[in-house]
């Protein structure tokens, strides 16, 4: 499935000063032989100072924290996606340089569809919808009515039970970025199961500095596997089950 254990963040900052566009003197000569020219000139100089103002990284400093205030930043904000509206996530498995695998997902809950692909050949795509889980598997759709919710019963019970389980420490405040073309902040951390004496998992998470909501997250994992993620949230997403689906044979359970 697409979500992984993870912690939270959260942010805030104010709304960025109006971009004012700088034109170069040389693009204002005016000519007198031709005037359509100089005025294109003007226009174009004038959009591309404005481009280049509004892409430039923030300039506002990152939040000063304790490894534990970044782990409670960053757990809240994985809290504060369940509440968030229609998402497009966009994930990208690597194994050194090579990306292996990748998920593209829109996600309107309850509801959400995914595409699975592996090295660029697509294996799976999968609705989850009103608690029915339709899988497509070698171009031949199946149905498992309720699997949906029963699936969401067991992932909540596994988290609950190895919650105690799971230590976070190392938090860091990483600095900010611009992700979806707004300022977040990145945060760090690191992820061990207690009794075991192996390398950390590495995770970092990226937080929109004016809503709270994660925007962007990369995990590394002990044996190197590098999972990005990116998340687009966008009010005019919907999840549409295809009649193909609708009309799919019951799986076995």
């Amino acid at each position: 499935m697409l979500f992984s254990a993870g912690c939270t963040l959260t942010g805030g900052q104010s709304a960025p000063s109006p971009v004012q566009a700088t034109v170069a003197p040389q693009a204002i000569q005016a000519t007198a032989t031709n005037p359509a020219e100089t005025l294109t000139a003007v226009a174009t100089a004038a959009v591309e100072a404005t481009a280049t103002q509004t892409t430039a990284p923030p300039t506002q400093a990152a939040p000063v924290l304790t490894s534990d205030e970044v782990i409670k930043t960053a757990q809240d904000a994985w809290a504060k996606l369940a509440t968030a509206g229609p998402r497009h996530i966009s994930q990208t498995a690597y194994k050194g340089d090579a990306a292996i695998s990748t998920i593209e997902a829109d996600s309107v809950p309850p509801n959400y569809h995914q595409v699975n692909s592996v090295m660029g050949t697509v294996m799976v795509e999968q609705y989850v919808y009103d608690g029915t889980i339709y899988n497509k598997v070698n171009g031949e759709w199946t149905q498992l009515p309720g699997g949906g919710k029963t699936f969401t019963n067991v992932l909540e019970g596994f988290a609950k039970g190895v919650s105690d389980a799971i230590v976070l420490a190392d938090g860091q405040v990483v600095g900010i970025e611009v992700v979806n073309g707004k300022p977040a902040t990145a945060y760090s951390y690191t992820s061990t199961l207690k009794g075991l004496d192996v390398k950390p998992a590495q995770y970092t998470i990226w937080v929109d500095n004016a809503s709270g909501l994660p925007v962007k997250r990369v995990d590394v994992s002990p044996d190197g596997l590098k999972i990005v993620q990116l998340i687009t949230y966008d009010a005019t997403i919907t999840v549409t089950l295809p009649d193909a689906a609708k009309n799919a044979k019951t799986a076995n359970p």
